[in-house]
């Protein structure tokens, strides 16, 4: 048989092996010597399946346990209709209609009673989330009813609807609790950084490449590469590996990188530079963007200066601004004391003594002023790199992190 790789939103294909396993199981689950479509949901084997299910459930989406779990007949379109039948106690509800299903569920509730629709994307094709402060709720109003996230259009809200006295009820059916991934595009400077913050703090990372896979560039990033793979992150490329290297590839890819994320954030930009780019791109996919403000005197930070004051951005000042920012759950801190201070080579203290002094170097300087030869400093230089004690730019040039 001929398998088809399917990828679709919905139902999308399996495991030989799981499909293997579900067929074998239709004539006898077990040692039950029935199929599960004949037993009883009362018998301890029906039970086992429920428990297991849920134990499942709560462990892939971080449910937690004060929270119940409940398994009901009927697909979506049976919930939008449970959610007026059980809810809707004062024959009124508002719902903000930001894509596909919610707009099907707010047709299901005019059903059971009046479903006023007080906000809705549909003017722009869905392509982006109503302001939920700019709403005229009705405060008799059963509820307020969203669709978290919106699979078919790639929207989702980042800040909910709050009106006292009025519950939220929200479609989560998509919204799996995921991992944090860092998406950067493993150049020199800041995507060096991300990538290696990422793997120093075994985050999951992606590059994003402006060529193909037989070649990495820069090639001082090869086991940085390397380590993304094996840490289990990703190397991404449109191209084939008979594609020659293209300077215009580079801006290119940030397209890619803007699709895969769900904000942006510019940490460093001159005036023009390329993750201004990646800013317009991100905002015309409804991404969230994200701008880190700097001194009006520095160059590298003019570009991120003024993605804020053209509101184009959101100023954030550190990574907790931007956890509350996009919701995400914090993850608790550990109470431990950390190093104060690196422990350094006596090479790599004259690396960082130098670089300390100059502000920027290049390899050949480095090496003149520290006295380490280039075949060490070279190798020396990607490890300092790797864990996160110097920069290095377009130009063989290093600076400190």
């Amino acid at each position: 048989m001929a398998r088809v790789y399917n990828f679709s939103a919905g139902p999308s294909m399996l495991p030989e092996k799981v499909l293997r396993q579900a067929q074998a199981e239709l004539l006898e689950y077990g040692d039950s010597g029935q199929s599960v479509m004949e037993m009883s949901h009362r018998s301890k084997w029906f039970d086992a399946i429920i428990k297991d299910t849920e134990a499942s459930l709560r462990r892939v989406m971080n449910i937690p346990d004060n929270y119940k779990v409940g398994f009901f007949q009927g697909g979506a379109t049976q919930q939008f209709a449970m959610v007026p039948l059980n809810f809707m106690t004062t024959g009124k509800a508002d719902y903000i209609v930001s894509g596909n299903f919610s707009g099907l569920a707010a047709k299901e509730a005019a059903k059971f009673g009046e479903a006023k629709i007080v906000a809705s994307s549909k003017d722009k094709n869905f392509t982006y989330i109503p302001d939920v402060n700019a709403i005229d709720y009705d405060k008799d109003a059963s509820y307020i009813h969203i669709c978290q996230n919106n699979t078919i259009f790639g929207t989702q809200y980042v800040e909910l609807p709050q009106v006292e006295g009025v519950p939220l009820v929200a479609d989560l059916s998509s919204r799996l609790e995921e991992p944090l991934t860092v998406v950067s595009g493993l150049a020199f400077g800041i995507d060096a950084a991300a990538h290696s913050a990422s793997l120093k703090n075994k985050v999951p990372t992606v590059g994003v490449l402006a060529h193909g896979l037989n070649t990495i560039y820069p090639a001082q990033h090869r086991s940085m590469a390397a380590e993304i793979i094996r840490s289990g992150g990703a190397l991404v490329t449109e191209y084939p590996s008979s594609a020659r290297i293209h300077k215009g590839n580079f801006l290119a890819r940030n397209r890619i990188v803007a699709a895969l994320a769900d904000c942006v954030v510019v940490a460093e930009s001159a005036e023009r530079g390329g993750a201004l780019v990646t800013a317009r791109l991100a905002s015309g996919y409804s991404r969230d963007v994200f701008a880190l403000p700097g001194r009006s005197s520095d160059p590298y930070s003019a570009g991120c200066n003024r993605l804020i004051a053209a509101d184009s951005a959101a100023l954030i000042t550190d990574a907790s601004d931007l956890i509350s920012r996009m919701m995400w759950n914090e993850k608790p801190q550990q109470p431990a004391q950390p190093a104060l201070f690196r422990e350094l080579t006596p090479a790599e203290q004259s690396v960082i003594d130098v670089l300390t002094e100059l502000g920027e170097a290049s390899l050949n300087r480095l090496a003149t002023a520290s006295g380490v030869s280039i075949g060490l400093l070279m190798s020396m230089l990607v490890d300092m790199e790797f864990r996160g004690l110097i920069l290095s730019f377009p130009g063989g040039k290093y600076r400190l992190a």
